[in-house]
Parts: C-alpha cells; structure tokens; sequence
C-alpha cells in the first residue's frame, strides 16, 4: 500500500483534484472518529472526495487498504463507515467499469485489502450490532465474496425499504 508519508498521494487524483491531503484524513482513522452526522470530519471529506455522486479515483483505490487496515486494528471501535465506504467505492467501480490503477501498491493492496475483510468481519461478531451496521457488514461480506449486486441490494434494506419489502414479499 502507498504509505501516508509518500510523495505519490500527489499524483493521485480525487472528486476535486490532487489527493495530497487524504492522508491526513486516512491517519484520522487510527482514533476512530464517530459520524454523528453527515458533516462530521474526517468522514465528510473522505466520502466527497473519493466516492462523489458515485464516481471513484485513484485516490480511492489507494485509500480503501487504509480504511480496512484502521479497521482491523481494533474492529470492536469501528463505525458502519469504515465498511461502507470501501464498499460504495467497489460498487461504483464495478457499476461503472472504474479501472484500478495498475500496480503492487495500489492495485494489489486494494484486492489484497478486500481478501481481509471476511476475518475482519468475523472478528466484530462479538459486539453488539445496530441495524445499520449489521447491513454493512453483510454488504461488505457480499462483496468480498464476490457477490457486489447481493452487497448493493442488501444496502438498500433500510428500515423504510424493509417496512415495503415484506409485504411485497408475501404478495408476489
């Protein structure tokens, strides 16, 4: 993976431009910042930056090992986004052909990252999960295996989606 010191966070680009500055959003992680909401850093500028209105870079690719690795070193302080983003980033990849900058410290540690995410998962299942969390990390489950149309589908099980679902369930 491209380390947070290296000059070629530079070269790389996101939704606004050089990526220089993500990684000192990506070091944010390692304290497990809480999103309360929509605005709180360094979530906010990570989702805009990497994953905007569905489109990803090659910032995000560089980016999702990070995550996952900040993930992984203490997986019981994670939040939904830790998962969701890497997540969004794969679906929109493949949703719209994003290629994967080619290379061992981008495109290996990115598909490397992704092998990891069923242990990681496996090591949150002593804690108690909420709705949302437990959505994510089926979706990221999903993808992880293969399966990124299960993991987007079952994304969109929100509470209001699942109060039409089962009754559309029992009616078809």
């Amino acid at each position: 993976m491209i380390a947070l010191d290296s000059p070629r966070w530079s070269a790389l680009e996101h939704a606004y431009g050089e990526a220089g500055d993500i990684p000192s959003l990506l070091r944010e992680l390692d304290s497990f910042p809480t999103r309360i909401n929509h605005q709180c850093e360094p979530w906010h500028t990570l989702w805009s930056s990497l994953c905007h209105q569905g489109d990803v870079f090659s910032a995000s690719f560089a980016a999702v090992p990070h995550i996952l690795r900040a993930a992984a070193s203490a997986p019981d302080r994670i939040g939904m986004d830790y998962l969701l983003l890497p997540a969004a980033i794969e679906i929109a990849r493949l949703a719209h052909g994003g290629e994967i900058p080619a290379g061992k410290d981008i495109c290996d540690s990115y598909q490397s990252a992704w092998k990891q995410v069923p242990d990681l998962i496996s090591r949150c299942l002593h804690r108690k999960w909420d709705d949302d969390f437990c959505r994510v990390a089926t979706a990221a489950l999903c993808i992880a295996m293969g399966h990124a149309e299960v993991g987007s589908a079952v994304l969109e099980l929100d509470p209001d989606v699942l109060e039409d679902f089962f009754p559309w369930l029992e009616n078809r």
